[in-house]
């Protein structure tokens, strides 16, 4: 037996629902009221009334020309959003914690970290898109071996750290994106690290937290075609930190470190360029002990107790000659060149120790450090 409901409709003079008296017009159903109260998660879309979050679109692009920074309130359907800055799509992220999602940069265009992301549990994957000739990332040009992350000729999105002063220490900081068991992959992205605005002792002093654009905690960060710039020979600023008693794991292809656009492979890289170098990749070390005011800044410990990069990097790096495709006539990117000892991979790292031996302790790598 099937029981029939009688069509209802809304009395607003009287505020209340009742049955509607047979013959009279149907109401139209949104003027059933839907509370705006912050918590309410019953919305009223264009097709209806819908009860529950709106997930977090797979893909989300960023144009600083034609982007907004707004998630609108119909969720619904999206199969992409259009940012205007990098820093609201991250912010989503951190907000919605998805599980998976990527983030597209307009190709040529340059993009700020002005915020402090904490991403985790999370697999991001960081790329771009509109590219005059290679279109988007993992492209192959017809007949083409190289993917299009590994071009030379890439009209690559630049992404640059903000730099802002500590109202206490006066101290120069970066602003990063934090990764705690997380995977942060990037394609054909450049990466430029800061230089800092003043050049005092106390701001060119050696502290190492905020001062890198990635901070890995049981991370995975991967670059894959990546130009890693940095603009200065004079800062410590750096591209990846592993916080200490934690692992952070580096995968790298036909990517390169660059400092003030060069390769520190040539003949004239001057000695306060390579003595930069080891600031690019930190094992940072403990906080020191009973040092309230450094113990947020120091990159070398300053009282006694702590184990000096006790984290553990796990380094798995291709050290690619510059290749060029045969059908396409264009080259890849110029990694390190081999069997260069004094441009080797394990030159870029801050806290690296070694045994007796030279058997790097707190590196795991497929490379000879």
């Amino acid at each position: 037996m099937t029981t029939k409901i009688p069509v209802v409709g809304y009395d607003e003079a009287a505020r209340q629902h009742r049955p509607l008296v047979p013959g009279s017009e149907v109401i139209d159903p949104r003027v059933v009221p839907v509370s705006a109260f912050v918590a309410n998660k019953l919305k009223l879309n264009s097709d209806g009334l819908y009860y529950g979050d709106y997930p977090m679109p797979p893909t989300i692009k960023v144009d600083p020309f034609i982007g907004e920074d707004v998630y609108a309130s119909e969720g619904l359907g999206y199969l992409t959003l259009t940012c205007k800055t990098l820093d609201f799509a991250l912010s989503l992220i951190e907000t919605y914690k998805p599980k998976q999602v990527t983030i597209l940069l307009k190709s040529g265009s340059t993009f700020s970290l002005s915020q402090r992301r904490v991403l985790s549990n999370v697999d991001v994957t960081l790329s771009l898109y509109d590219e005059p000739t290679y279109g988007t990332y993992n492209v192959l040009l017809a007949g083409s071996l190289l993917h299009s992350q590994y071009q030379a000729n890439l009209d690559r999105p630049v992404v640059i750290s903000d730099v802002q002063q500590d109202n206490v220490t006066n101290c120069w900081y970066m602003r990063s994106i934090v990764l705690k068991d997380s995977t942060f992959r990037s394609y054909g992205v450049q990466f430029d690290i800061p230089a800092t605005p003043s050049t005092t002792g106390l701001q060119t002093s050696a502290y190492s937290v905020y001062s890198d654009m990635f901070q890995c905690i049981d991370s995975e960060l991967t670059v894959d075609g990546v130009i890693i710039n940095k603009l200065s020979d004079d800062s410590n600023f750096g591209f990846m930190g592993v916080k200490s008693r934690s692992k952070g794991i580096l995968r790298g292809y036909a990517s390169k470190f660059l400092v003030r656009n060069a390769q520190l492979a040539s003949a004239g890289a001057g000695s306060v360029a390579l003595a930069n170098r080891p600031f690019f990749i930190k094992l940072l070390p403990d906080m020191p002990s009973g040092d309230t005011k450094n113990e947020n800044y120091s990159l070398v410990p300053t009282s006694t107790g702590p184990t000096p990069s006790s984290a553990m990097l796990e380094l798995q790096w291709t050290l690619t000659q510059s290749m060029t495709d045969a059908v396409s006539g264009s080259a890849s990117l110029a990694s390190f060149p081999t069997g260069v000892a004094s441009y080797g991979i394990g030159n870029y790292i801050y806290g690296l120790t070694r045994d007796a031996q030279r058997r790097p302790l707190n590196v795991s790598s497929n490379l000879p450090l």
